[in-house]
C-alpha cells in the first residue's frame, strides 16, 4: 500500500495507526482478488418489506456461502456482497435469496 501511496512503510504504518486510534478505522479486511481464483463478485439490493424481519434476514443471508458482506442500509434497504463461480452459480444464489427474503 505504501508503495502504491508512493510513502514509505513508516509514514505508512504511522497514518493507519492513527486512523484506528481516532476511531476511523475500525479494522482490517483481507480478500483476494476474486477473478485469480476463477471467482466473480456481485452486488445485490434488497427491499425488505417489514423491519422487523430486517435482523432476521440479514442472520440468515449471513450464513449463505458466497456472501461476502451484507451492508444494513437505512430504512428498509439492504446490500449484499457476493461471491460467485458462474452464471448457474450466481442463479442458483439469487433463487435462495429470493426464497430467504419472502419468510
Amino acid at each position: 500500500m505504501a508503495k502504491k501511496l508512493r510513502i514509505d512503510e513508516f509514514t505508512f504504518r504511522n497514518r493507519v495507526k492513527r486512523f484506528q486510534q481516532s476511531g476511523l478505522l475500525k479494522g482490517w479486511l483481507l480478500i483476494t482478488n476474486p477473478t485469480l481464483v476463477d471467482m466473480r463478485v456481485g452486488q445485490i439490493w434488497l427491499d425488505v418489506r417489514s423491519p422487523l424481519t430486517k435482523d432476521d434476514l440479514i442472520k440468515e443471508l449471513s450464513l449463505m456461502p458466497g456472501v461476502i458482506a451484507i451492508m444494513d442500509c437505512y430504512g428498509s434497504t439492504l446490500t449484499l456482497v457476493i461471491m460467485y463461480e458462474s452464471e448457474n452459480a450466481v442463479k442458483k444464489q439469487l433463487e435462495l435469496i429470493a426464497r430467504i427474503s419472502k419468510k
